[in-house]
């Protein structure tokens, strides 16, 4: 009986290995290896992209708008280098902030408030 078996398991082991490399023939005949290195490919170079965009991108830049961002658009938002569908660059916007916050400052100065501030400390 033991013998039985033994042989029985030595064809079964036999018989797994043969339907193993037909399945991977088959699988490789039909590119599967292909599309599973392409989604593996995909997963981390979406995963690099996040993290390159969190660092030093936009940070209003959602998951799915960073993945759909194209590498130079990426490299453009930590260079300040122009993008084509871009309207300003990183630097441009600084210097735009900047602007906005010297025109808030004027504004503000100018106010009865800043002027009776002014009076009250002798500034006048």
């Amino acid at each position: 009986m033991a013998g039985a078996f033994g042989n029985f398991c030595d064809r079964w082991s036999w018989g797994v290995r043969t339907l193993v490399q037909d399945g991977n023939q088959f699988a490789s005949r039909l590119g599967l290896a292909a599309g599973i290195y392409n989604d593996a490919e995909n997963e981390v170079t979406g995963a690099v992209k996040d993290i390159v965009v969190a660092g030093a991108g936009d940070p209003h830049m959602s998951d799915q708008q960073a993945a759909a961002a194209s590498w130079s658009q990426d490299a453009a938002g930590v260079t300040g280098a122009r993008t084509p569908g871009g309207d300003m660059t990183w630097r441009q916007a600084g210097q735009a902030a900047g602007q906005q916050w010297e025109g808030a400052g004027q504004t503000a100065l100018g106010t009865p408030q800043a002027k009776a501030v002014r009076d009250l400390l002798g500034g006048g």
